[in-house]
């Protein structure tokens, strides 16, 4: 839940960071409404209405609902968040009334450019989906087969499968199709979306991308987009460079109140700026984030996070000799 004041949950420096852009864009992992009723799913969250005018203040422009808990609390909870982001005048995407509307990119002019934001989900509890006619998020739906090693299952019973995923055929064809046909009238497109497994859910032989995030997030390169953001797993995960074009796997948390109640969630992440010059992929740069006790984002100075992306994304350089806060990302011998 989202319960403290913008003025008392963010650093200065932090703040003057996210004042120095454009264009502002946050994924909203929680329903902020009071209505709608729990549904029956493994995890619901809610926060209050009135942090809308927090997530304004902070100088967002656009939120992302497309996630596994935008549906938390029926579609009265998603459509009653939306239209208290549309009073903010802060644009909701990825979510609506019906499949269309949940699938509308957000195309803006800002300065001499025109963009195209989409915001799409693998992460789907039962009933989240929207329809042709009924309220929802943004599918992409993902299939999962599982394999067992009967020679290892019989030495050590209770073992966990093999799990092999794979983006379905009908939903990715419709999201690069939309891609493609808006990148034709827009200067660039970004994707944001909520995939991949938290650490305490994966086992530990298992890699930490699942093989459909490979797919899908090459696939909406290969499309149109000048780049890719996840979310969901509440850790930083790799980076990588496709094309010339960003795949963030999974930025980590951002501002999150509960996180000390939740020892599994990582404390490092990272904000990502975005530079765009006509006719070339963005300039990016990375800000090395901690989450202190309650939640709240601080600049780290000794920027865990940029170690612990250096780790996991071993065919990208990072270079933070530039900058002491910003840290430009290139791939490695460009």
């Amino acid at each position: 839940m989202i319960q403290h004041r913008v003025e008392e949950s963010i650093t200065r420096g932090v703040h003057a960071v996210l004042e120095s852009a454009d264009m502002r864009i946050g994924n909203i992992d929680t329903v902020l409404s009071p209505m709608g009723h729990q549904g029956d799913k493994w995890s619901s969250v809610r926060g209050h209405r009135e942090s809308i005018d927090d997530i304004k203040a902070m100088g967002f422009d656009v939120v992302t609902l497309a996630n596994n808990h935008a549906m938390d609390f029926g579609a009265d909870g998603l459509m009653d968040m939306i239209q208290g982001f549309a009073e903010a005048g802060v644009r909701s995407i990825g979510g609506g009334s019906n499949l269309e509307e949940a699938r509308m990119p957000y195309e803006v002019e800002v300065g001499s450019k025109r963009f195209a934001i989409f915001s799409i989900a693998c992460t789907l509890p039962p009933g989240s989906a929207a329809g042709p006619s009924t309220p929802g998020i943004a599918p992409v739906r993902i299939h999962q087969s599982y394999s067992i090693n009967t020679s290892l299952a019989a030495e050590q019973p209770g073992s966990a499968p093999r799990v092999m995923t794979w983006v379905d055929e009908s939903d990715l064809n419709a999201v690069t199709h939309q891609i493609s046909e808006v990148s034709s009238r827009v200067d660039h497109v970004l994707v944001v979306v909520h995939w991949g497994v938290p650490q305490p859910w994966r086992a530990p032989f298992d890699p930490q991308l699942q093989d459909y995030q490979l797919t899908l997030g090459r696939a909406l390169v290969d499309a149109g987009a000048d780049a890719v953001i996840g979310n969901h797993p509440h850790e930083l995960h790799a980076l990588e460079l496709y094309d010339g074009a960003l795949i963030a796997y999974s930025l980590g948390n951002f501002w999150i109140d509960t996180i000390a109640q939740r020892g599994w969630m990582a404390r490092e992440s990272v904000a990502v700026r975005l530079t765009f010059s006509s006719g070339a992929r963005p300039h990016i740069e990375i800000l090395p984030l901690l989450l202190d006790d309650r939640g709240y984002p601080q600049y780290d100075p000794d920027k865990r996070a940029i170690e612990l992306l250096r780790r996991m994304s071993s065919d990208v350089e990072i270079d933070d000799r530039t900058s002491e806060k910003w840290h430009p990302v290139r791939k490695s011998g460009e």
